[in-house]
This record gives structure tokens, sequence and C-alpha cells, in this order.
């Protein structure tokens, strides 16, 4: 038994468990982001939170489906970091706007 034997699974191990931290957290970012859009859009407060929390669902699930079906890792990880990062900061960057 090689030392490649073992790393091998730990690898994939922590690559499944990253991957679904992160494209849960970029959802989380979206859930916050779509329902602030909405309220800007002129839904009720309820009606926009509502909205946003069922979005979230899809949003996690077609992460999810996108990650894994990416041929190169890093791929994966740079992009979905990527739009976390860019999700993130959006609602910080328009905070000054009417």
């Amino acid at each position: 038994m090689h030392l490649r034997d073992v790393l091998k699974p730990a690898v994939t191990a922590t690559h499944v468990i990253g991957l679904c931290a992160l494209a849960y957290f970029a959802s989380a970012q979206l859930v916050g982001l779509s329902g602030l859009l909405a309220w800007w859009a002129g839904m009720s407060q309820g009606d926009a939170v509502m909205l946003a929390i069922m979005l979230g669902f899809i949003y996690l699930l077609l992460l999810l489906l996108w990650a894994f079906s990416r041929e190169r890792r890093r791929n994966a990880w740079l992009l979905l970091g990527g739009l976390s990062l860019l999700v993130w900061g959006t609602p910080l960057l328009m905070q000054g706007q009417p």
C-alpha cells in the first residue's frame, strides 16, 4: 500500500466537502442579494424574503451540479470562489445608492 493510495480518497473527500461549503456560502450570498434586489424592485419586505428563501434551494442545487460537473477542480474552485466574492461584495458597493 502506497501513500498515494491513502491520500487520493482524502483529497477527494476534501474537494467534496470544500466545494459543498463554498457552494453553500455562495447560495447564501445569492439569497441575500436576491432579497435585496426584490425589495428594491418594489416587493413588500415579507414577499421579498420568501422569494429569496425559495430561490436559495434552486441556487444551491444549480451551483452544486455545476461545480461537480467541471472536469478541472481548480476551475470549479476559482469560479465558485469568484462568484462568492462578487455576490458578497455587491451589496456593500451599492449601499450608497438610492
